[in-house]
């Protein structure tokens, strides 16, 4: 199979999951765009939306039982499972910094979604754990912006009726 056949495959499979995390990006780039939460540039805000569907590029590295797997990870899985964004990292830094920021809009999504192994949680418990770790998973400047924009998602995941 060709890089590219890889890539596609990816992709096609995760169309809606690449869309709606990219959306979700978007809205917290304009959030902290329009709070100055960050020193960035409008091109830089574009490019950071843009980079999003690479965000889990990494996951190609993943092997696909953990991958795909219908139940819970074992400790062992998840910790591999973990990888990804690093991966995913080292995979697009030559064409932008700081991808792994985009991070925080998957686990959003993981928490919000329903998985092949899990069902969606309420956006309350999922605002609980995103607010929990700020400071720790993410970067504490991101509170008042995923505050900012929580409507606005409970919203979008609503009408997407992704839940």
């Amino acid at each position: 199979m060709s890089q590219k056949d890889i890539f596609c495959t990816f992709f096609c499979r995760k169309k809606a999951y690449v869309k709606r995390t990219s959306d979700v990006i978007h809205f917290l780039v304009d959030e902290i765009m329009r709070r100055k939460t960050y020193d960035i540039d409008m091109q830089k805000a574009l490019d950071i939306i843009k980079a999003a569907p690479m965000h889990d590029l990494g996951k190609i590295s993943i092997d696909n039982a953990i991958l795909c797997k219908p139940g819970k990870l074992t400790d062992e899985e998840f910790a591999i499972m973990k990888t990804h964004a690093s991966k995913s990292g080292e995979i697009v830094r030559f064409i932008l910094e700081g991808v792994e920021q985009q991070h925080f809009a998957d686990v959003y999504d993981a928490l919000v979604s329903k998985r092949c192994y899990k069902e969606a949680m309420s956006f309350e418990q999922a605002f609980a754990i995103m607010n929990d770790c700020m400071g720790s998973q993410f970067d504490p400047a991101m509170r008042p912006v995923f505050i900012a924009c929580k409507s606005k998602l409970e919203k979008y995941y609503t009408e997407a009726n992704c839940k």
